[in-house]
């Protein structure tokens, strides 16, 4: 089994554990959810986009477990379909049991996986079981794409206005016109080899005068995927030696992270590279 990392904001993160705990202690609830992807070698890194919460009519209020109806499942559909999105599915359990799948999970995520191939093929599928046990919010997570089926952790990460634009443009691998000239320098000291820098995968680690100065060089010479860590947010006191901030950058409304400033400045010189930005320590698990 593969590995899965799945990323959502703390703000998300509070509106999902709102509806799932709907009707606790003893029944369950659910909503569906867009993510963005990337694949990164055997793992699959998924952002959570927006929830896709149940209207009236959309699930059966008289059982006590989850029964979606018809339309919701119709509706989901749809929203993938007008979009490059995957779909994901979060239920809960009720409290104080594990979020453990059971075979009746089993089930309705093989319903749900064949059920969103048919409008959206050849994107990821992800399901999470939630669940309160002495107060502390827990989940477990499995996901499907490709027919390779994929498991691990969910992580909350500092919200970022940048991250849905990261994460969720499609998988692109076509490069920019002036690709060529770009690593011309890089070509005639490597050969053809330097052409390989846009499979390749980097991590920084701090994002201070050295790693946003490392982090447009790695851009510039074709990288195709950057994994940036920095626990930090942009302030005026370092804002002489981060690359790519702006003086207007300290005049948002909420202070903006490192993290966020390199992924834009990256996107800025190829939206094409792969970004996973990460808010947090390095020696996190979120960052391994």
């Amino acid at each position: 089994m593969k590995d899965l990392q799945v990323r959502i904001s703390g703000s998300t993160w509070a509106k999902l554990a709102v509806i799932l705990k709907k009707r606790y202690p003893s029944e369950e609830w659910a909503t569906f959810f867009t993510i963005g992807w990337r694949l990164c070698g055997n793992t699959l890194v998924v952002f959570v986009v927006d929830l896709i919460p149940a209207r009236d009519g959309d699930m059966n209020r008289e059982v006590s477990n989850v029964e979606i109806l018809e339309p919701y499942s119709l509706r989901v559909a749809l929203t993938a379909e007008r979009t490059s999105l995957g779909i994901g599915f979060a239920h809960s359990h009720p409290k104080e049991l594990l979020p453990n799948p059971s075979k009746i999970d089993d089930g309705l995520d093989a319903y749900y996986r064949d059920y969103l191939e048919t409008f959206v093929p050849n994107r990821p599928y992800i399901s999470i079981v939630f669940s309160e046990i002495d107060g502390d919010e827990r989940a477990s997570v499995r996901g499907w794409i490709g027919g390779q089926k994929y498991a691990g952790e969910v992580f909350k990460i500092a919200d970022s206005r940048y991250a849905k634009r990261i994460f969720c443009r499609t998988k692109d691998s076509r490069r920019l016109a002036t690709d060529g000239a770009r690593i011309s320098r890089l070509i005639s000291m490597y050969g053809r080899a330097a052409e390989d820098l846009r499979e390749a995968t980097v991590g920084v680690v701090g994002l201070g005068g050295t790693g946003s100065a490392a982090t447009e060089i790695l851009a510039r010479a074709g990288v195709g995927n950057l994994v940036l860590i920095d626990p930090e947010t942009f302030e005026g006191s370092n804002s002489e030696k981060v690359h790519g901030s702006k003086d207007s950058d300290l005049a948002t409304s909420e202070p903006l992270t490192k993290t966020a400033l390199a992924a834009r400045h990256v996107a800025e010189i190829d939206l094409s590279i792969n970004v996973i930005p990460i808010v947090g320590n390095c020696l996190q698990p979120l960052c391994r």
